[in-house]
């Protein structure tokens, strides 16, 4: 990526010092390719104005013109283009045919126009950019002008200016052509967008009111050398120069600052700084020869309360970003301040595990010259030093640098008196050109160091200055932690770190990585650390060990030992403990922790690198599917959860489906999604937001039951539109070859195939696990009409197991609380695997009466009831029996595991059937043989051998003489 050098704008002025300006165009719409094109290396474009545009703009015949305005929409900094070149000549023509030549899209013999400016122009902010004729032209007042605009500069940008434009169509009034690889001196492309613009002529009237950017009206919490900013006037004279009005009143008697016409932007000098906590006033006023304009509306901000730290030690381990009162600017050493800076947070060494969060930049170019500088210090009097821990990597990684490769680069700690570093003082350099610190020798392990402040009294700023100029091999990350300000110490004092260790989601009986504790001394003298001076306490102390290899230890000022901790969680859920440090009847604590998986969880995967897989929101529409084999997994069963550890959080709400499939290949073949998840079952969906780090579980809508082959995890994301950034990453582990395919696009979903690479996201899969066996496996319980007028209960169980047998009970009303127990000596069981059908007749009814049963299934345990199933006793006329054989919907439909639901069926009179429970497989579940009349199935989810079924559907049929239909019913977690 090519990078924006700063440089000087040159305008040349024509002879005339203030100007009138007239406005052709008033759309907002955007274009980059007129009237330059900075996104190519070259480019040209031309241009037509009628004259009856120029009369109604305003202006006179016979006026000589001296520049042109346009309307930049962007925001941008310091956009240099160089070499731009601008031409123009009357025409007769009012729009560009489709010929190849001069009155179409050829590129014009640039001779037969009046040559009028080339130079360099530089893009500050939004709103009009003025570039004044080198050469003015003088419009007759009669004639079309067609303008020529040429870009020899030879790069391009990234942050190119955006122009207004306002459309001509259908007349085609412009013709543009670009090209990276030499200027094309070719036909180009006719359109209708024209560039608004700003002619600028020789004027007797002052400037117009400036319009005022920023700080908005009523802003806080700003700098005491604020940066006030505003734009061109857009009505009258072209202004030569600004006066800025700045004070704690609305009254203004004199100017605070004057600057020249082509700077729109003013910061009150470090030297001369604003008072902290204090409203102040502002306004703007344009000036020329003609006078001075009215000024802006009036706007106030007030100044950030006083950030200087006076309570000493002050320290800061960036574990938050940016750190409250911390600056950061991007200008040379010994140079002029500008804003801007490239440091960052990132984790120390690279290492994302334990999480240690430091300060980073990585240098890896040759335009490298950032600050980041602390707030300022009141450092009382002699006696007080720096301690900061530094390390040195190449990029991305944990490996020390490859010397030689980093040739001018260099790093500086450095104090001053200004916020912006101006005369600073080094307080120690590391290069590779004569430094005694040497750069490529700062460790990659980091190292601690100290500098005393005992010259430096006052307030004070303290900046951290890493610089390259050249464009060499080295592309390396350079790393500051734990900044401390403090009295210099005269005994020895332990420090430690971290103070808090959360070993996170693990595999119960399997031992952690070991995390370092590193104890330090960080004063003067020695520190003597015995196996015998660090404990572990707590209810889970057993959970948790330190490995002694390291200890005893003696520790002389600025050196450190390591004590590797482990965790090795034995039962579910979270743990704690507490590493305990004794020294001079003083402890120091580590709070340990971390948590138990159930057992049937099953963790692929270790890999640290990342990835935006399989959660991918970068573009609108993402998919990501991985393949995990068997080997991997070791075991077969119903999963019911999915995890995926996240490394970087984000805030935003991730629409997502998941699908699971099994298969027996070892590699994916690149394919379409559609065609991909054509075989494949849709276990979850929603919108998550990955707000934390660590492992973020999801309970699948509908339990998959993985029995054979490899197992497939897919992920379809809809963000929709063009995606966003930034987005959360996902830890990876390489795999073999095809093991992950990923598609993305942007606005609609993906119609390609998809890619294919090896970076397995790590995954958490958790198993359903395994249920006791039930009493017993009820299939059925009815109540049918006798012709006698009785009622006849009939239940068939599949299987019993240490059951004691049945008790029945009878209500006139559909509570279970005053039924009667109509069998008082209980119905023993037969404690048999196989079908059984049990029968009694209550004789103990009344005509014109409807009855509700229940029936309890007492075991050596406990018990449990069924029903209530209904019957009516009704006249001396038969029971009435269906007219068809009918098959009702199961309800409720879903039903939760260890529920159940209900299937109601009627089978005519002469008839017998049975219902049949399949699952997705076609494997028969449950079956259950019925006779004539209307019948009540209860099903509680489980199989003929008592075992609960999986989540998942289900179907059921009715088969009889006169019907054979199935229906579906699913079962959720």
């Amino acid at each position: 990526m090519k990078k924006l050098t700063l440089l000087l704008i040159i305008l040349t002025l024509s002879t005339f010092t203030f100007a009138d300006i007239y406005i052709i165009g008033t759309d907002v719409t955007t274009t980059f390719n007129c009237p330059f094109n900075g996104y190519y290396n070259y480019n040209w474009s031309k241009v037509i104005w009628t004259a009856s545009e120029l009369s109604t703009a305003g202006i006179p015949a016979n006026t000589p013109i001296t520049g042109l305005g346009f309307y930049v929409h962007n925001t941008i900094s310091n956009c240099t283009m160089l070499d731009q070149r601008i031409y123009v000549r009357n025409t007769i023509l009012t729009e560009y045919s489709t010929e190849t030549d001069e009155t179409g899209t050829g590129y014009p013999d640039n001779t037969t126009f009046n040559y009028v400016f080339q130079g360099d122009i530089t893009y500050n902010g939004s709103g009009w950019n003025y570039i004044y004729f080198t050469v003015p032209y003088t419009w007759d007042g009669t004639s079309n002008l067609e303008f020529l605009f040429e870009n020899w500069d030879g790069t391009y940008t990234e942050d190119y200016p955006l122009f207004r434009y306002t459309s001509t169509s259908p007349l085609y009034t412009i013709v543009y052509k670009q090209l990276d690889a030499s200027f094309p001196a070719i036909p180009g492309t006719r359109h209708y967008r024209r560039p608004n613009v700003a002619i600028v002529t020789p004027a007797s009237i002052p400037p117009g009111v400036p319009v005022l950017s920023l700080p908005v009206d009523g802003a806080t919490d700003l700098s005491i050398t604020p940066t006030l900013s505003w734009s061109t006037p857009i009505t009258g004279g072209d202004p030569t120069g600004y006066r800025i009005y700045l004070g704690t009143s609305t009254t203004f008697t004199t100017p605070f600052a004057d600057v020249n016409a082509t700077t729109l932007s003013y910061t009150v000098p470090s030297t001369t700084p604003l008072l902290y906590n204090t409203t102040y006033y502002w306004t703007v006023s344009a000036y020329n020869a003609s006078g001075e304009g009215n000024p802006a509306e009036i706007r106030n901000f007030t100044t950030r309360t006083d950030p200087t730290i006076t309570t000493l030690p002050y320290i800061t381990d960036f574990s938050t970003w940016i750190p409250t009162n911390w600056t950061q600017l991007k200008y040379q050493f010994g140079g002029i301040p500008v804003t801007g800076g490239s440091w960052e947070q990132d984790d120390w060494l690279n290492v994302t595990y334990p999480v240690n969060k430091a300060a980073k930049i990585n240098i890896f170019f040759n335009t490298h010259y950032d600050w980041l500088i602390t707030p300022p210090i009141q450092i009382p009097a002699a006696g007080y030093e720096l301690k900061f821990d530094l390390a040195l990597t190449q990029w991305n990684t944990s490996n020390p640098v490859v010397p030689g490769e980093q040739a001018d680069d260099r790093f500086l700690v450095v104090i001053s008196d200004n916020p912006d570093m101006s005369s600073p003082t080094i307080l120690m350099e590391w290069n590779n050109t004569g430094s005694p610190n040497v750069y490529d020798n700062i460790p990659a392990t980091g190292g601690t160091y100290i500098i005393a402040l005992n010259d430096y009294v006052g307030t004070k700023y303290i900046g951290f200055y890493a610089e390259s100029l050249e464009d060499t091999y080295g592309d390396n990350d350079l790393f500051i932690d734990n900044v401390i300000i403090r009295e210099t110490p005269s005994a020895p004092i332990l420090t430690y770190r971290p103070t808090s260790i959360n070993f996170g989601s693990l595999l119960q009986n399997v031992p952690s990585t070991p995390v370092n504790v590193t104890i330090t001394n960080s004063g003067v003298g020695t520190i003597h650390i015995g196996i015998s001076d660090i404990s572990i306490i707590g209810p889970y102390a057993a959970m948790f060990s330190f490995d002694s290899t390291n200890l005893p230890a003696d520790l002389n000022a600025g050196q450190s030992v390591i004590i590797p901790v482990t965790a090795t969680v034995t039962i579910e859920g979270p743990v704690s403990a507490t590493l305990r440090i004794t020294y001079n009847s003083t402890n120091y604590d580590v709070a340990l922790s971390a948590e138990g998986l159930p057992e049937e969880t099953v963790i692929i995967g270790t890999g640290t690198s990342t990835q935006r897989q399989p959660f991918g929101i970068l573009w609108g529409y993402e998919r990501s599917a991985a393949l995990y084999n068997n080997e991997q997994i070791d075991r077969y069963g119903i999963i019911e959860k999915i995890g995926w550890n996240c490394s970087t959080a984000d805030v935003s709400p991730v629409p997502y489906k998941i699908y699971i499939m099994q298969t027996n290949d070892t590699a994916f073949t690149s394919m379409t999604w559609d065609a991909f998840i054509a075989n494949a079952t849709l276990v979850d969906e929603g919108t998550y937001t990955f707000s934390t780090t660590n492992w973020h579980l999801f309970e699948l809508d509908i339990p998959f039951s993985y029995t054979s082959g490899h197992l497939v995890i897919a992920v379809e994301t809809a963000f929709g539109q063009g995606g966003i950034s930034p987005y959360p990453y996902f830890y990876y582990t390489s795999g073999t070859t095809g093991c992950h395919q990923y598609w993305y696009a942007d606005n609609t979903p993906p119609t390609g195939n998809g890619s294919l690479n090896a970076n397995i996201p790590n995954i958490m899969l958790k198993f359903e696990e395994a249920q006791p066996p039930l009493p017993v496996e009820l299939s059925s319980f009815t109540a049918v009409l006798t012709n006698d007028l009785y009622v006849q209960l009939t239940w068939v169980s599949q299987s019993e197991t240490n059951l004691s047998g049945y008790r029945v009970y009878r209500n006139e009303e559909k509570s279970l609380d005053n039924a009667i127990l109509i069998t008082p000596t209980m119905i023993p069981a037969t404690n048999t695997t196989q079908e059984h059908s049990y029968t009694i007749v209550d004789s103990e009814v009344e005509n014109h009466t409807t009855y509700y049963y229940w029936l309890e299934s007492v075991d050596y345990n406990n018990s449990e009831f069924h029903g209530p199933v209904i019957v009516t006793v009704e006249g001396n006329v038969p029971p009435v029996l269906p007219e068809v054989t009918t098959l009702n919907s199961a309800y409720p439909n879903p039903f939760r595991a260890n529920n159940s639901t209900k299937i109601e069926v009627g089978i005519k009179a002469g008839e017998t059937g049975t219902l049949t429970i399949y699952n997705i497989r076609g494997e028969v579940v449950k079956a259950v043989k019925l006779t004539q009349g209307y019948h009540t199935i209860n099903w509680d989810g489980k199989d003929n051998k008592g075992k609960t079924c999986g989540s998942g559907i289900y179907f059921y049929r009715l088969n009889t003489p006169s019907l054979n239909q199935i229906k579906k019913m699913v079962i959720i977690k």
